[in-house]
C-alpha cells in the first residue's frame, strides 16, 4: 500500500481491543510478544496497578506495554504507541503499528492472529468493487440512451 491514507483507514478497522487479556480466548503471552521486539523496552515498577498485577514496559516514540498476570503467567492487554495514530482521544493502537519494530516472527504472528478480520476486510473490499461496478455500467447506460457516447 503505498497510498498512506489508504494504510491508515486498513490499520483503523483491525481491532486493538483484539490483544486484550480478558475475555480472550487466545491471549498472548509477554515474554513470546516481547520476542517479537526489535526494540529494547524497560519494565516499569511505579505504574498504576503495579501491585495488583498489572505490568508495563516502555519503550521508545512512547510506546507503552501493558500486560496483566494470571495464574504465574504475563499476558499482553493493551499498546500504545506514537501520537493520536489510531484516533485523536489517545495512544493505543493494534499490533500492525508496531510492524517496523516487529522481527519477521512477530509480523507472521499478527497476520496470522488477525487473520479472519483482515480475510473480512478483503472480501468487504472485495464486495464494494462489485458493486461499484454494477453502479458504473448502470450509469453508462443511462448515458448511452441519453445519447451520450461513453469509452
Amino acid at each position: 500500500m503505498n497510498n498512506l491514507k489508504n494504510k491508515q483507514v486498513f490499520l483503523k478497522k483491525l481491532s486493538k481491543d483484539k490483544i486484550k487479556m480478558n475475555w480472550n480466548k487466545n491471549p498472548i503471552k509477554m515474554d513470546m510478544f516481547l520476542s517479537f521486539l526489535t526494540i529494547d523496552v524497560t519494565r516499569s515498577s511505579n505504574h498504576l496497578g503495579c501491585c495488583n498485577g498489572w505490568t508495563q514496559l516502555v519503550g521508545m516514540d512512547g510506546l507503552i506495554i501493558k500486560g496483566g498476570v494470571v495464574n504465574g503467567i504475563e499476558y499482553l492487554d493493551s499498546l500504545e504507541y506514537g501520537k493520536n495514530l489510531d484516533n485523536p482521544y489517545n495512544n493505543f493502537i493494534n499490533p500492525f503499528y508496531l510492524f517496523q519494530v516487529l522481527n519477521n516472527d512477530g509480523k507472521a504472528f499478527f497476520l496470522n492472529y488477525y487473520a479472519e478480520e483482515i480475510k473480512k476486510e478483503l472480501y468487504d473490499a472485495s464486495e464494494k468493487l462489485k458493486i461499484a461496478d454494477i453502479n458504473k455500467k448502470e450509469i453508462y447506460s443511462f448515458y448511452e440512451e441519453l445519447g451520450f457516447k461513453v469509452k
